[in-house]
């Protein structure tokens, strides 16, 4: 729930120091004693007690682990052979007890790399016997594995790899043996070594169940086979050789279901109307309240996409969107590992032929016509005005100052200028990106850990501007015990963007629009920066010579604009940090059954700072504005001071979870498998936002000069155009808070019997300050049940040797959402000084909704999982069915409560849809692979019960509709009648079909689609031959539709470059059947005439595309040319994107550079570039 409230910024900020110190010295506290804690631990637990009387060697074994809990390996007949044992120390070194002991029964032992051979004595005879054989065992990337076992088979001789790799092994002379070589989390291999052979290189293959066949749901981790919900999982080698700086770019088409369209993220639709519609981010296990650009993307080692109750219900109210978890990287065992990967991506300057606008020429033209067409009569000018460059010539003919020859003459200067050279030689540049990723990672079995830095920088488009990224990451995991392990991370992210933004627009928010390159995409061509002599040139702004000369003689500012001088009068730096802390434990009761115990905090500061410089346009020319003039004395009064101006906006987010969970996992009989885990959570979001906004500033003395916001809002009778100013100060000078607030119980639940049949259960209760006080809906769960099948173990499927596998999944269950347009407490917000009461004011926002309750989604799944051909073909199905209900909607109310419409819980929406994912393997030979990936979703979403946001036709037309019956963002439109032959203004046809100018019902409308695509899919191909690579993706969005960008509806001439489909425009009868022509000019058209051209459904059209998103090339340098260097790995990579694009429409309109203005009015954006990534990867 949202409040503002006074806060003190001297105690905010003593509050924040004090907070961030605290802070960092917990972070290297704890770091360091975690580093040196372990060592310590591994120290003393070489150390040994023992008591023990005749025993067998094995119990002598087991009571050793206990204590050190060092690896053995040992041939349990052998040593059960050797007799009993009797052992009394204290505190004695590992090494001589296993001597001691070990001798008595003629054993011997090798101490390596904390794995322990046992083996029976040798002869020195057979030894001399025996030959020597070397070699090396590496993991799949070619990096070393230190501790592999290696022993020969049906024997106890054996040795363990050292920490290169490398080990050396005696064996029989004079026959073959086989080595069997085995690794924790790695695939045992056997290899046969003749009699002759004397070196044997060995490549381990990860085990099947890793990360890539383990779904992460944040809470638990499930192995695919057992997963009963709708997954995706994506893993950094799916997307391998992709460069793209955030990972869900990186993500793009891997993911069914999931739609990343125009930046808008969505899971399976959209399940809500007033509520949030993204998906929920989890990073490591828990909700993520930072910037997703703030994760590293070379970090990333898992995802996790959930889409279905059973697989998101346990995260409750927040999970109806979705669920998207994020697994970083850890670190790992053995040797000290650096790795580094860099990138650089060049984006050339746009192409402005795709934006159609009117060149120089077309647009002085326009004026001509609508000079010709009307123009305020001469004498009627309001001479403070400044009129058009153009505009003044045609005036200075009309008045006989020019003659035709002379005014073709100067007007030819126009039509033959373009500025656009000008504007990128001064201001632009092709942008150039570049990100640079180091990572540190080892350790032992023990005590593991990554470090990792990232940088970040941006050159964009603009010269005077530039933005970084600077990261870090922080990890360790530690076993202190058998029973007790833990881990703890650090990240942070700080951002810098600054630059001379003289051209920009600031808005109250502290948003900025119109840069330098609006100068370049739009605006007025002709207007040249520079003179011919090259001198810089004067634009006009809305004031005349005349006024400009007024005002100073007047004695107030020089308020002339020259573009040229304007950039460096604006100055802004925005900077950002970002912390996150974490420290998990993990506690063994008995074995089967576990505590996890989990803290996050995460911390961001945003610090946006725009300065004005005195001398620049925009403080001249408010100064102006609001100055008052004494008619009799002729005393000039600057309501606002002169001096340069500061707008800067401090924010601080802060949230924090604690969680505590109970884990169990037993196998009973080897046919029953129970996994279940029930915990608790606390969890808390506060945002607090600071504006200040000060007047006759300097920023050399950081004073500034106080100003009275009750004069200025308004003042009368100023030197300001229309004669008064107003400046609401609360509007710049503001400090508000938000805090949400949750509690939250959950279970999961899952048992498989025999591997074959599996059944899950989730329920969760979540208790929030955004939740209503009616107990009835105030403790009602979220749940979901779920059921799998094996198929393919069944007896009566061994025969079918084509399926490999094959699964059914049958889920239910309820997820929820939340709204924060209301909350369950009668809501009062401050409105700021009340002039006419000499006091402070409030108003009510919302009312009391003791009933406000989640938003519902009931998830419906039905799946099948298959592996066909020896694994050659692979693919999921999925059809799902999302029925979300008590959405949040307006609904109308009596006027004399107070509101005219209440926020209340009563729509319902549905959404259903399949989805097919499919992967092969076409071509699987020694040096070469050729693989498939097919991804294809279908969403239809429509709005069951609902009042629409209006009930006249211009609140159908003006935008997109959320209205009963239909999808969301639908479009309706005019039915386009042509134009009317005697004035050539736009027509509709009416319910009983004649040519109207416009209707009177929303039945009179067409519905004309959606504009959110339904259909989405990708196609992925990847070659390999030996140590090249090549993939291509394209991708598809279609189903919806656009409002075409059409031509202006013109009240005259325009004195900016509009689309060059105004060009034909209606002049005289007859014009109307000339194909494309857009209305006559007409200066008193109303907006309801003017959305009846805009709104046509003739201008409708396809959303449909298909586009080459990216075409990547790498090369992985041979081994044998880095034998003699200190890299283990080197790759290259070159990456193309958006190299070929096919749209469905005839207006070559990508929907991906597009936008609306106005009432829904299409309109082209900067066309998405083809761009150009170079990089390179490096292991150490």
């Amino acid at each position: 729930m949202k409040k503002k409230r006074l806060i003190r910024f001297p105690d905010l900020l003593k509050r924040y120091k004090k907070n961030l110190m605290i802070m960092k010295c917990c972070i290297i506290f704890i770091f360091l004693f975690s580093l040196n804690l372990s060592a310590n631990v591994y120290s003393q637990k070489n150390l040994v007690s023992l008591d023990l009387s005749d025993v067998s060697v094995e119990q002598f074994v087991k009571a050793v682990k206990q204590q050190t809990e060092q690896r053995f390996m040992y041939n349990s007949k052998l040593v059960n052979k050797a007799g009993k044992v009797s052992v009394k120390v204290k505190d004695m070194e590992l090494e001589e007890v296993l001597k001691m002991v070990l001798e008595k029964v003629n054993l011997e032992f090798e101490f390596y790399n904390n794995v322990i051979l046992i083996r029976a004595k040798e002869d020195v005879s057979a030894a001399q016997q025996k030959r020597l054989i070397k070699g090396s065992v590496k993991d799949d990337k070619g990096l070393p594995l230190p501790g592999v076992t290696v022993l020969v088979k049906g024997t106890m001789t054996g040795v363990a790899t050292d920490i290169d790799g490398k080990f050396e092994l005696k064996c029989d002379s004079d026959t073959p043996v086989v080595l069997v070589f085995s690794f924790v989390g790695m695939k045992n291999k056997e290899i046969t070594v003749g009699q002759q052979q004397q070196e044997v290189n060995v490549v381990l293959e990860s085990e099947a169940e890793n990360l890539e066949e383990v779904v992460v749901t944040g809470y638990q981790k499930i192995s695919k086979e057992r997963a009963t919900g709708s997954f995706s999982v994506v893993t950094a080698k799916d997307y391998k050789g992709k460069m793209e700086t955030d990972i869900m770019s990186r993500i793009e088409g891997l993911v069914t279901g999931l739609v990343n369209y125009n930046k808008q993220v969505s899971i399976r639709g959209v399940s809500t109307v007033y509520g949030d519609r993204d998906p929920l981010y989890v990073v490591d296990g828990v909700p993520y309240e930072g910037k997703i650009e703030a994760i590293n993307p070379a970090d990333v080692e898992n995802i996790s996409v959930l889409k279905d109750a059973t697989a998101a219900s346990i995260y409750g109210a927040r999970a109806a969107n979705g669920v998207i978890v994020i697994t970083t990287r850890g670190g790992k065992s053995g040797k000290t590992r650096i790795s580094y990967d860099g990138s650089v991506k060049f984006k050339p300057l746009p192409d402005l032929d795709y934006l159609k606008l009117m060149n120089s020429s077309q647009l002085v033209d326009l004026q001509v016509e609508g000079f010709a067409y009307y123009h305020t009569p001469y004498d009627n000018l309001n001479k403070r005005y400044s009129l058009n460059e153009v505009q003044e010539l045609l005036y200075m003919a009309e008045q006989g100052q020019l003659g035709e020859t002379e005014l073709q003459q100067e007007l030819d200067v126009y039509r033959n200028s373009n500025n656009k050279n000008q504007v990128k030689d001064q201001f632009l540049r092709t942008a150039i990106t570049h990100q640079h990723n180091l990572t540190l990672t080892g350790g032992t079995e023990k005590n593991n850990y990554l470090v990792s830095l990232n940088y970040y920088g941006n050159n964009p488009y603009e010269k005077n501007r530039n933005d970084e990224r600077l990261g870090f990451t922080l990890k360790e995991n530690v076993k202190f015990f058998d029973w007790l392990s833990a881990d703890f991370g650090v990240i942070g992210s700080f951002t810098k963007d600054s630059g001379k933004n003289g051209f920009d627009n600031i808005s109250s928010s502290g948003s900025r629009s119109n840069t330098e390159l609006s100068l370049y995409t739009g605006g007025t061509s002709y207007q040249m920066l520079r003179n011919a002599d090259g001198s810089s040139r004067e634009w006009r702004k809305n004031k005349s010579d005349y006024e400009l000369n007024r005002l100073e003689s007047l004695g107030l500012q020089n308020e002339r604009y020259i573009p040229l001088e304007e950039i460096d009068r604006q100055h802004y730096k925005d900077k950002s940090s970002y912390y996150r802390l974490q420290a998990g434990f993990n506690v063994k009761i008995i074995d089967g059954l576990t505590v996890d115990l989990r803290y996050q905090t995460e911390s961001t500061q945003i610090k946006n700072r725009q300065l004005f410089d005195k001398d620049s346009y925009y403080v001249r020319n408010m100064v102006n504005e609001a100055a008052t003039v004494n008619t009799q004395t002729g005393e000039v009064t600057e309501n606002i001071p002169s001096g340069g101006q500061l707008f800067q906006i401090e924010e601080d987010i802060y949230s924090y979870t604690m969680r505590g969970q109970v884990n169990f996992n037993r196998v009973f009989e080897e046919k029953h498998s129970v996994v279940a885990l029930a915990g608790a959570e606390r969890r808390l979001i506060r945002d607090t936002k600071t504006q200040v906004y000060k007047m006759g500033y300097d920023d050399h003395s950081l004073s500034y000069k106080p100003i009275n916001p009750l004069i200025l809002s308004p003042i009368s009778r100023t030197e300001s155009l229309s004669g008064s100013y107003n400046w609401v100060d609360e509007n710049w000078n503001n400090f508000s808070q938000d805090e949400d607030r949750y509690v939250s119980f959950y279970g999961n639940a899952s048992y498989t019997y025999n591997n074959r049949y599996s059944v899950t259960g989730s329920i969760r209760m979540d208790q929030s300050n955004l939740f209503g006080t009616d107990p009835k809906y105030q403790y009602r769960p979220l749940w979901s049940v779920g059921a799998s099948w094996f198929m393919a173990s069944e007896e009566f499927m061994s025969n079918v040797k084509w399926i490999n596998r094959l699964n059914l999944r049958l889920t239910y269950g309820i997820n929820g959402n939340v709204s924060k347009e209301s909350g369950p407490y009668l809501t009062v917000k401050d409105y700021g000084y009340n002039s006419w009461t000499g006091d402070f004011s409030a108003y009510i926002e919302n009312p009391p909704n003791p009933q406000l309750r989640w938003e519902k989604t009931a998830v419906t799944n039905l799946g099948v999982d298959f592996s066909f051909f020896n694994s050659r073909l692979n693919g999921t199905v999925d059809y799902y069915i999302r029925k979300s209900t008590d959405l949040l909607g307006n609904r109308e109310t009596d006027p004399t409560l107070g509101w005219n419409s209440l926020l209340l819980n009563y729509g319902s929406l549905s959404n259903r849809g399949i989805e097919v994912s499919l992967s092969s393997k076409n071509i699987i030979k020694p040096n070469f692979e050729w693989g498939t990936n097919l991804n294809f979703s279908y969403n239809k979403n429509k709005i069951t019960q609902m009042t629409s946001s209006g009930t006249t036709v211009f609140s159908y037309v003006k935008g997109v509709v959320h209205t009963e019956g239909r999808p969301m963002y639908s479009l309706f439109s005019y039915k386009y009648a042509g134009l009317d032959p005697e004035n050539g203004a736009p027509l509709v046809y009416d319910k009983d079909g004649n040519k109207v100018s416009n209707v009177g019902s929303i039945e009179e409308l067409e519905y004309s689609g959606t504009t959110r695509p339904p259909y989405s899919a990708s196609l992925i191909n990847r070659l390999r031959y030996k140590g090249l690579s090549l993939s291509f993706m394209f991708v598809y969005n279609g189903g919806h539709v656009l409002r075409d960008e059409v031509s202006p509806y013109l009240s005259g001439g325009s004195t900016t470059n509009i689309s060059k489909k105004a060009v034909n425009h209606w002049r005289k009868p007859g014009d109307e059947n000339i194909k494309g022509v857009a209305p006559a000019m007409n200066r008193s058209a109303s907006y309801t005439l003017k959305q009846v051209w805009y709104a046509a459904n003739k201008h409708v059209i396809k959303g449909d595309y298909i586009k080459l998103r990216d075409v990547t090339l790498s090369y992985d340098l041979p081994k044998g040319w880095l034998k003699k260097t200190y890299l283990n790995d080197v790759s290259v990579n070159c990456q193309i994107s958006n190299l070929w694009r096919w749209v469905a429409n005839d207006s070559d309109l990508d929907p991906e550079a597009y936008t609306t203005t106005g009432y829904g009015w299409g309109a082209r954006t900067l066309p998405v570039p083809t761009t150009c990534t170079l990089g390179v990867s490096v292991t150490f």
